[in-house]
């Protein structure tokens, strides 16, 4: 969840998790110019050169926040957080005072910032990323491997017996029965490749608490799916179900090339949203192995870069896609070392509302700041702003 700049701060109090107070844009006077800096390093900042002067339209700021949330922004007028990270649940909330437009329709009514569209921008693509953003450094001369880990999903074992197409399966099953009754005939339930059913039947006694081998004999003709095949059984006693379990696995017609052979598709985009790259690859994974696929690139801008990928058999149909965003950042060797050198003393000035009809008292209070450790007296002097005829 992605929350910015709201009308009033206990708007903030409905976000889950909420412990979020505040002042919003009715309450507060906008910054634009060097209005904000980071507090701890994200790979959202990644194409920001200055972790001390981001320009961002910010209207409000935070006084209190979740005990699990992680400062991003920070004003610079007063020190107080202005963007915040925290987990809820099985995602994020990110919380913000950043009013910024994005998509501007009309000219007249944009309102944006340099350094808006590249923190919108990879805030989202972090946002939509199912794998975590990592952050690699800034250099021209040498080469970043973009990739991407693909597990075959097969299961195969080399020791299940393996058969052709129209040949008789006969494969001994270990059968077992934890029950308290005897059963009298075992149900084989076999599934093939395209997961179509077909049951063969067994009588066989199995006793109580007892494990057996049974052997199952099923016929195979030209139009049988080769593959691998699961052989699951169901004991009888009489004829009530009193048990079920996966019995073996068997191969038809099968080689395991046909599972261990695949195309990926790679498409790099980089921070500006240009295609710089695109490549075919063609590869062999076994069973149940990773292989790693990628592109290797020289980053020649800061910023978030967006693999896209797609794994495919060799008939093209597709196991596995996705994007893989990647943070190239001038700062990566020292992600941790983002520090805001707050300033002792600060304070800012919030009213009850941003327009006032003539004759209405106005309510102004003053916020300040002592994070030294001594104390200090504060002289505060005020000037009512001269009033300006309309008409």
């Amino acid at each position: 969840m992605i929350v910015f700049s709201q009308q009033r701060g206990a708007d903030f109090s409905l976000l889950p998790g909420g412990d979020l107070k505040g002042y919003g844009w009715t309450e507060d006077q906008s910054c634009w110019a060097k209005s904000a800096s980071v507090g701890t390093y994200h790979p959202i900042f990644s194409d920001i050169p200055s972790a001390l002067e981001v320009d961002l339209l910010i209207d409000g700021f935070f006084t209190e926040i979740p005990v699990n949330a992680t400062t991003l922004l920070v004003r610079n007028k007063n020190g107080m957080p202005a963007m915040v990270l925290y987990e809820y649940g099985a995602g994020h909330v990110v919380a913000t005072h950043v009013f910024n437009d994005i998509f501007p329709r009309t000219r007249g009514f944009f309102s944006s910032s340099p350094h808006a569209p590249k923190i919108l921008r990879s805030l989202f693509l972090w946002a939509l990323s199912k794998k975590p953003v990592s952050t690699v450094p800034y250099n021209e001369d040498f080469p970043t491997l973009y990739k991407h880990n693909y597990t075959n999903p097969v299961i195969f074992s080399p020791k299940w017996s393996s058969f052709n197409v129209s040949e008789t399966v006969d494969i001994l099953v270990n059968v077992s029965n934890p029950t308290n009754y005897t059963a009298s005939v075992v149900e084989f339930t076999l599934i093939n490749p395209y997961y179509n059913i077909s049951h063969d039947n067994v009588s066989a006694t199995v006793a109580s608490n007892s494990t057996i081998e049974v052997n199952l004999l099923h016929e195979t003709n030209d139009e049988s799916s080769p593959g691998i095949w699961m052989v699951l059984y169901t004991l009888y006693n009489d004829t009530s179900s009193i048990w079920y379990s996966y019995g073996e696995a068997f191969t038809l017609g099968f080689n395991i090339s046909q599972v261990s052979s695949f195309k990926a598709y790679l498409n790099l985009t980089n921070p500006d949203g240009d295609l710089v790259d695109s490549q075919t690859l063609t590869f062999d994974a076994l069973p149940s192995k990773t292989y790693e696929i990628g592109i290797a690139f020289k980053p020649n801008i800061t910023g978030v870069w967006v693999l896209d990928y797609e794994v495919c058999t060799l008939d093209n149909v597709t196991v596995d896609h996705g994007v893989q965003a990647i943070a190239v950042s001038e700062y990566a060797y020292n992600p941790g070392g983002w520090v805001y050198q707050e300033d002792e003393m600060s304070f800012s000035l919030t009213s009850d509302s941003d327009y006032y009809y003539y004759g209405k008292n106005g309510t102004f209070t003053f916020h300040i700041w002592n994070r030294g450790d001594t104390p200090k007296d504060i002289f505060i002097r005020a000037q009512a702003i001269s009033i300006i005829d309309l008409k």
